[in-house]
């Protein structure tokens, strides 16, 4: 089987025999493969069927088990979230890229310090 997802597409399906997915982007899908399984004289297991599909993720519910479970993390996500990226000083726009290369400028510090106000990671 093959589970895919470089090209953001949404496919499942056959080829050559061999069952894929492909989930598409920004979480719209999740891929799904069952394979049938069984065993021959000798213990050794081949697949014998298989059914691939999408599932679009926003037509799903979360079983009240698993929302449960995650419901600390997910609070503890949300307030991360909501957490400022960054404080922007001055405009983002520059007139001169070879200035901005030797003094810096918002653009630049915007992408090269991190949220301590330092640069590097």
């Amino acid at each position: 089987m093959l589970v895919t997802g470089h090209q953001h597409r949404a496919l499942a399906g056959k080829l050559f025999g061999v069952p894929y997915v492909q989930p598409g982007h920004r979480g719209n899908y999740v891929g799904r493969i069952q394979l049938t399984l069984e065993a021959d004289a000798q213990n050794h297991y081949q697949i014998t069927a298989s059914n691939q599909k999408l599932l679009k993720t926003g037509e799903q519910k979360p079983a009240i088990k698993t929302s449960t479970a995650f419901r600390q993390t997910e609070k503890a996500m949300e307030a991360w979230l909501a957490r400022p990226l960054a404080h922007i000083e001055g405009s983002l726009t520059y007139d001169d890229p070879f200035q901005v290369r030797l003094r810096g400028g918002a653009f630049i510090n915007f992408i090269q310090k991190n949220p301590d106000g330092n640069y590097g990671v």
